[in-house]
């Protein structure tokens, strides 16, 4: 089967500059969108490094069987600490 991906982000009606990031991983099927914090300082930087870090960490320890639901579980929720990390020790600086 052939996977092909698209993404579109739209500024919306409030914002001044979009915030949001669409890292995509099509050999693996692994698709985040990170929605920006409008408001808040470097949104758009903290969005890139979440979808960034989420998107490599889960290629890197994704399940040899796609139909684990527990291990993908795991997978995820150990690649979304990771990225809250990531993005503190971004804002720390």
């Amino acid at each position: 089967m052939n996977v092909v991906a698209a993404s579109k982000t739209d500024i919306g009606k409030i914002a001044r500059h979009n915030e949001d990031y669409v890292w995509v991983h099509e050999q693996a099927g692994v698709y985040i969108v990170a929605d920006g914090m409008g408001g808040h300082e470097a949104g758009d930087v903290a969005s890139r490094l979440s979808a960034t870090s989420v998107g490599q960490s889960l290629v890197m320890s994704l399940p040899d069987t796609p139909d684990a639901p527990l291990e993908m579980s795991n997978a995820l929720t150990m690649a979304i600490e990771k990225a809250n990390h990531v993005v503190r020790q971004a804002s720390a600086k």
